[in-house]
């Protein structure tokens, strides 16, 4: 899925475990009325979930998909676009903050945004090739946020935010974990990041 209006600035947004849901198209759609062209490539190849069917969304991502695959075709669209744009973005949610984290290995990314990229823990050895803004919620039932902050915070290249109050989820409006307040402040700060990235783009 994409949405194209000749921008010299592309997004590429990654979506969580769910697919392609309503959530992330609306990021798409929101993202494209600030004049930037939009891609969402469907890394389940045409799967679906709902947010009750989370285990099985995971173990189906996990067990047919898998990190490496899915960074590989990410890193694909990256080539492919490339001469396209003066600047291109990556934002992505929860496993697909952690694929958007592994594309930092293809040094042609002008910046990354990851959301509760839980997975980033197994990667900490990537190094930011670009500014990475890090959005996290202290409240993770499967790993300790602060240990993998205090862990990445002394990389270059890396801005990290977090609440103390949200949990995993956080910025979609349709999941239980909703923090309007939260994902509202993440959401300014993102915008804000891609005007900037793309100022400091032109000026080269």
């Amino acid at each position: 899925m994409k949405w194209v209006r000749n921008s010299k600035t592309a997004v590429i947004v990654l979506h969580e475990i769910y697919g392609v849901n309503q959530f992330i198209k609306k990021c798409g759609e929101e993202l494209h009325k600030e004049g930037l062209d939009i891609y969402c490539p469907d890394l389940l190849e045409g799967k679906q979930f709902s947010y009750a069917e989370s285990e099985e969304a995971y173990q189906y991502f996990k067990n047919i998909i898998g990190f490496q695959d899915a960074s590989k075709k990410t890193m694909d669209l990256i080539i492919e676009i490339k001469k396209k744009y003066d600047t291109i973005i990556l934002l992505g949610y929860s496993i697909g903050a952690t694929i958007a984290w592994l594309c930092n290995q293809t040094k042609v990314c002008n910046g990354i945004i990851c959301y509760y990229g839980s997975r980033i823990r197994d990667y900490v050895d990537v190094e930011p090739s670009c500014p990475n803004i890090l959005f996290f919620a202290a409240n993770e039932s499967s790993f300790n946020t602060l240990e993998l902050i205090e862990t990445l915070q002394s990389q270059k290249n890396i801005r990290i935010l977090k609440s103390f109050d949200a949990h995993h989820g956080f910025a979609d409006p349709n999941n239980n974990a909703f923090n309007s307040d939260y994902a509202q402040q993440c959401w300014n700060t993102v915008v804000k990041f891609i005007q900037d990235i793309k100022e400091k783009s032109h000026e080269l």
